[in-house]
């Protein structure tokens, strides 16, 4: 049984509460998520703009399997090719992390 990190946990309780709450907790949560979505979004934006993963528990990890896919492209694959191989094949994604609001 794999537990979640404590960040995602929450983030997942409050998007429930904000949702389901009554009206004076769920105005609290809705807040408290904002911020916490902040952070999640600023991790998700360096990952995404620099190829940066931030500290912390985030559904993205480096993948322990980059060298060997770069090696399954052949000498006459393009730099672009390379590129995109060498981007999709450094990193994974750990699903049970993603909160319920990403799509």
């Amino acid at each position: 049984d794999e537990r979640l990190p404590a960040a995602s946990q929450l983030l997942m309780e409050l998007h429930e509460a904000s949702c389901t709450a009554a009206p004076p907790w769920k105005d609290v949560a809705s807040r408290l998520l904002w911020h916490l979505t902040q952070v999640f979004l600023r991790q998700t934006y360096a990952w995404v703009a620099h190829g940066e993963l931030l500290g912390g528990a985030f559904f993205v990890a480096p993948s322990d399997g980059s060298a060997k896919s770069l090696e399954l492209l052949d000498a006459s694959a393009g730099a672009s090719a390379r590129a995109t191989a060498e981007w999709h094949s450094g990193f994974d994604l750990k699903a049970s992390l993603v909160p319920p609001f990403v799509s």
